[in-house]
């Protein structure tokens, strides 16, 4: 599987590390084999999921990036949205530099003011 370098190894390396979320810390941990080159298949044996879903979220990261609301990479601490002001965007732990402008970390359940 090929994954777009949006992100550094070693940086979805310490993301897995730090993610409380057991979901979202399997969906890193399918990326960082990508990277490392392993198979769709083996990937898949390594995680319990079968390689589609694995193809399928390397492939939602490779259109999306790590903040691709509808890409499933929300969490139960909070979801990613457009900001009302369209700033920059923010995020617990991960550097701005790697969302697209516009989005904005908004912790679960909190409305957007518009």
């Amino acid at each position: 599987m090929e994954v777009k370098d949006h992100l550094p190894l070693e940086e979805l390396k310490r993301l897995e590390r730090i993610e409380k979320d057991a979901d979202r810390a399997r969906r890193l941990r399918i990326l960082i084999l990508a990277v490392e080159g392993w198979t769709a298949p083996a990937v898949g044996m390594a995680v319990g999921l079968s390689r589609r879903i694995c193809q399928r979220w390397v492939r939602r990261y490779n259109e999306e990036g790590l903040a691709g609301r509808r890409g499933g990479w929300e969490t139960s601490r909070g979801d990613w949205a457009e900001g009302p002001e369209g700033g920059p965007a923010s995020a617990p732990d991960i550097p701005k530099r790697y969302f697209p402008a516009g989005l904005v970390w908004r912790p679960q359940g909190e409305q957007a003011r518009g």
